[in-house]
């Protein structure tokens, strides 16, 4: 039992904050500093569904500045394992919250099966151990006429 925890506390370093006491800082307090990677090249792994699952293959790249606050933007491929084989590529912009490192994203993209216009909408929660980052995800694509599901694992650096 100790050792599960220890696991869970090592991969998930918010699940101990439950036994904290939060005190509010007094404003004239120095605000807190987050560390921005400037960018990210991440490998995706995961599944896509709409009516039948997939095995889907892709990767990811994200820019952020620190000008840009809690913004930032990034583009993605993937390519479907399905009879048709599709390949989709797009461009998204992310909203990233800093205190839980949930990220929001949505964009525009192609589908090449058919040449069909796309928008993803997706969320995700980033987990940062060292210079690694993981990031299990989930993920909508609009296609004409139809909803992809998404969700996977992006893990990069």
């Amino acid at each position: 039992m100790i050792r599960a925890l220890l696991i869970v506390t090592a991969l998930f370093p918010c699940a101990g904050l439950a036994q904290q006491t939060l005190i509010a800082a007094p404003a004239s307090a120095a605000q807190e500093t987050v560390f921005v990677k400037p960018a990210t090249v991440a490998a995706y792994m995961g599944f896509t569904t709409d009516g039948g699952t997939d095995f889907t293959l892709g990767g990811e790249f994200t820019v952020r500045k620190p000008a840009w606050k809690a913004f930032g933007l990034g583009a993605f491929f993937s390519y479907i394992f399905s009879n048709r084989g599709d390949f989709i590529l797009g461009a998204t912009a992310h909203y990233f919250l800093p205190r839980n490192h949930f990220v929001l994203e949505a964009g525009p993209g192609w589908a090449f099966d058919g040449s069909d216009f796309l928008f993803r909408v997706g969320a995700g929660y980033e987990i940062a151990r060292g210079p690694l980052v993981i990031e299990p995800k989930t993920y909508f694509d609009f296609v004409y006429g139809t909803t992809l599901w998404g969700f996977g694992v992006a893990i990069g650096r």
